[in-house]
């Protein structure tokens, strides 16, 4: 979060303690990976060797790095199961909805390298896996595939997420908080640089030409990856790459977007970002407006009817389709 800096920073006199900070890179949208990515490496490896340092220095104690190494390995193995849960969830029915995900993502982020977290993730996936063997879907008659593209949910509110379903909607895939394809096994002759590479990974295997525009049953236009190519607003592309990869690879029917007044990090740019979506895919999107935090700011009378005018289009849309 933006602000988050300055809370550590407050902290830090308050308490009289010692801070240090560490830059997450990201290379520019429009690099030559192949050209900036080693100095990237570089950079990232020299700023986890410096938080080390400063770790020893206030705690009086040297790294471990064979104990970093097993939980490194732990995390890893532990992303694998999540990442394959997820891709479980592009089966016809969906047997996982976005509301458990926003539940069931909370160990991937606050508890890598924990014996729990690998065990959880091997359950879920065995769980998730046993339902899609059994065609055991969300809810009975799956009628809408919906991707939440963009903005955290109302936590105080995720009974909205139920009330899609009762339309005959399911959520299949979320931009938040999502399951990254883990960095490839690889010699970790320096374990903290694995991490680095590790790192950028995460965020670097989207950033390359689109893929070829999507052969799925709704109409895209044939210049698509060419014009995405091109339109380099700041910060759209790669967001827009995940999002026509995942309405492919998901079925998805229809977009919807959360504007969050109290969460300025996913919220800038939905717009922008939904407007050139429509440019280029015939996917029908929503966009509402609340807060995650505020209940005040919910107003679920308003909300629900335009969830109810967007689940008819959705209706009209595939009937049109079927016509076709």
């Amino acid at each position: 979060c933006d602000v988050g800096y300055k809370w550590f920073q407050a902290q830090r006199r308050y308490e009289d303690v010692p801070i240090h900070v560490i830059d997450v890179v990201i290379p520019p949208m429009a690099a030559n990976l192949e050209a900036v990515l080693p100095s990237y490496v570089a950079y990232q490896t020299e700023g986890l060797r410096a938080l080390i340092a400063f770790v020893e220095t206030v705690t009086g104690r040297k790294m471990d790095c064979d104990r970093l190494s097993g939980i490194v390995d732990m995390a890893h193995e532990s992303m694998k199961y999540w990442h394959e849960t997820q891709k479980l969830r592009s089966a016809v029915p969906c047997p996982m909805p976005t509301e458990d995900h926003l539940v069931c993502f909370t160990p991937a982020y606050f508890m890598m390298g924990e014996p729990e977290t690998l065990q959880f993730y091997k359950d879920l996936y065995a769980e998730v896996k046993g339902r899609v063997d059994s065609k055991m879907g969300v809810i009975k008659d799956e009628k809408f595939r919906l991707l939440w593209a963009g903005g955290l949910p109302p936590w105080h509110n995720l009974g909205i997420f139920n009330y899609f379903e009762d339309l005959g909607a399911v959520f299949v895939a979320e931009t938040c908080y999502p399951s990254w394809d883990p960095y490839p096994d690889a010699p970790r002759d320096d374990i903290v640089e694995w991490i680095a590479r590790s790192g950028l990974h995460k965020f670097t295997q989207y950033l390359t030409p689109y893929l070829a525009p999507s052969k799925h049953h709704r109409d895209v236009q044939s210049a698509s990856a060419e014009a995405l190519r091109n339109a380099w607003i700041s910060g759209i592309q790669y967001p827009l790459q995940r999002i026509l990869d995942m309405i492919e690879k998901y079925q998805v029917d229809g977009l919807v977007m959360h504007g969050a007044m109290s969460c300025r990090a996913t919220t800038t740019g939905q717009r922008t970002a939904r407007n050139m979506l429509l440019e280029h895919v015939n996917v029908p999107a929503l966009f509402i407006e609340s807060d995650i935090i505020d209940e005040r700011n919910f107003f679920e009378t308003g909300i629900r009817s335009q969830i109810d005018s967007f689940i008819e289009n959705l209706a009209n849309v595939k009937a049109n389709r079927r016509e076709i």
